[in-house]
């Protein structure tokens, strides 16, 4: 192994997948609302997307290379998320797929090596992501495969070791997708599952440890697969679950620490599964490595085993398990990091546990938790209200709007009604019917009454913005909150749309929105 390879494994991969209904089969699987990459965390409630943890290339896509010991919101309109190495993939509800974070190999697919601190757009037209190391994965609503990013070790399936800065196709029919950090598999919507890339501890499945550089058909009846660093894990229709490759640690869970060239048979009554792998550190004395995997039965308890030094299982001890113990109940869904682990609960509350030297549980700290602690309960958004002035076209005008994240968020209505008589005025409508924003450009503003009132001045709870919006006919995904019934979006995003100035001068904390110049970054 590479010291590259190395290096890129402390990052750790988090392999995570979400299984589909079990009368669903593969043929309906539903992307990860939940992602750790080992040294950070990413969970979407409601549309919104929190991140937290290390942040050292911008994987976090806060526009910042700052680390977050507690969750923060970054966007809006994302559906789903996952984490490789130390860049993230997005899927927003739109079916576009963003790309934040290092780009060292073109993992981000936008076609160049540039790391990007804020999301990127790459592709349309996709219904499910994966993230591996130092690689990434889609599927498109056609059921393409598509891969990019390193290849040193065939992770793309595209019969070749080359590097890939934009996205190729690899297969046809395919319903999902894992990633590990040399390794890939593939289920198909006939419930076939696939396999490539690196084979060194057998986590192919195939038998051998042959590297292969195309796909190979290992097992039938799979709902969901997950790739971890070394070994395998997948979930049949039938809810059993298979394990297979390295074994060093029990995180294979069979009872033993010997390797598995070919899938067994570990539980029944599963319905979702996911393998941590390996952490990868350097020392003086040698290579530290450690794994543990976590799965969920129908029954909604979970279940976790392997390496278990920084508490990654969640049973209150440092000890390893070979076989698997119950962990928590009443869980929807679950992901694991090279040694932290995560859960979010059917009561919407978010719960992490592991390892934490860099931030990467969201609790505040950097202390180790060895059961599992909330973190987030998946609602409102905290709203500081903003205390700029701010003129429009050379006028005062007073907005009652908000500061989240840094970004300021007007309400819809005062900007329509603020710009009404100017070049770049708009009617806002709202069909209720049909939860439909839409804006108008060029048209005249209608007033419903309260437009430009002033706020109670005090902090509020929000919560994202639900609907779909429409401007000019074409479907946008603005980041936006509703307060009250009012619907409240980023200033310069709604902006950049309508192609209108605006600036911030820092010595009178003032905001200026000139309809006369164009939008500019």
């Amino acid at each position: 192994m590479s010291k590259r390879r190395f290096a890129a494994a402390f990052l750790a991969l988090a392999a995570v997948f979400a299984l589909a209904p079990r009368s669903l089969a593969a043929s309906a699987p539903k992307s990860p609302a939940l992602a750790l990459s080992g040294t950070s965390g990413a969970a979407v409630f409601g549309g919104a997307l929190y991140v937290w943890g290390a942040n050292e290339s911008g994987q976090l896509g806060d526009g910042t290379r700052t680390t977050r010991l507690e969750p923060v919101l970054a966007l809006t309109s994302v559906s789903s998320v996952a984490s490789g190495g130390g860049h993230t993939l997005l899927l927003r509800a739109d079916g576009t797929l963003w790309a934040c974070g290092d780009n060292s190999y073109g993992q981000l697919g936008d076609g160049s090596r540039l790391t990007r601190l804020s999301p990127v757009k790459i592709t349309d037209s996709v219904k499910f992501i994966a993230a591996g190391d130092d690689f990434s994965l889609a599927v498109k609503s056609n059921g393409t495969l598509w891969a990019w990013g390193n290849n040193d070790l065939g992770q793309l399936g595209d019969g070749s070791r080359q590097t890939r800065l934009e996205p190729v196709k690899i297969l046809d029919s395919v319903a999902s997708a894992s990633g590990g950090d040399g390794h890939v598999l593939a289920v198909k919507t006939d419930g076939a599952l696939w396999a490539w890339g690196s084979n060194d501890s057998g986590q192919l499945g195939d038998g051998t440890r042959t590297t292969r550089l195309e796909p190979v058909k290992i097992l039938d009846s799979v709902a969901s697969a997950s790739a971890g660093v070394g070994s395998s894990l997948a979930v049949k229709t039938d809810g059993t679950l298979w394990t297979w490759g390295a074994n060093t640690y029990g995180q294979l869970g069979d009872g033993s620490r010997d390797a598995r060239l070919t899938p067994v048979k570990i539980l029944s009554d599963v319905s979702s599964a996911v393998v941590a792998g390996t952490t990868v550190a350097f020392e003086l004395a040698g290579l530290l490595r450690a794994g543990h995997a976590l799965a969920l039965k129908t029954d909604g308890t979970l279940w976790a085993w392997g390496y278990n030094i920084y508490g990654q299982l969640g049973d209150g001890t440092r000890t390893e398990r070979l076989a698997p113990v119950q962990i928590l109940s009443g869980v929807a869904e679950i992901a694991a990091g090279g040694n932290d682990s995560a859960a979010i609960k059917t009561d919407g509350t978010l719960h992490t546990w592991g390892g934490n030297d860099l931030g990467q549980l969201g609790t505040g700290d950097r202390t180790d938790r060895l059961t599992p602690v909330k973190i987030l309960s998946g609602g409102a958004v905290k709203a500081v209200p903003t205390r700029q002035r701010v003129y429009v076209n050379g006028a005062q005008v007073a907005f009652d709007a908000y500061n989240i994240g840094g970004a300021n968020y007007f309400k819809l209505r005062d900007l329509a009604m603020a710009l009404t008589s100017t070049s770049k005025r708009f009617n806002a409508t709202f069909d209720a019917a049909n939860a439909l924003v839409v804006v108008t450009p060029g048209a005249v503003y209608t007033p419903i009454g309260g437009e430009l009132t002033p706020g109670s001045g005090a902090p509020a709870y929000i919560t994202p913005v639900t609907h779909r919006i429409y401007i000019g006919g074409n479907q946008v995904t603005p980041d936006g909150y509703n307060l009250g019934g009012a619907n409240y979006f980023k200033l310069r995003e709604f902006m950049k749309i309508l192609d209108v100035y605006v600036g911030y001068d820092a010595k009178t904390n003032s905001v200026t929105i000139d309809t006369s110049k164009g939008y500019s970054d």
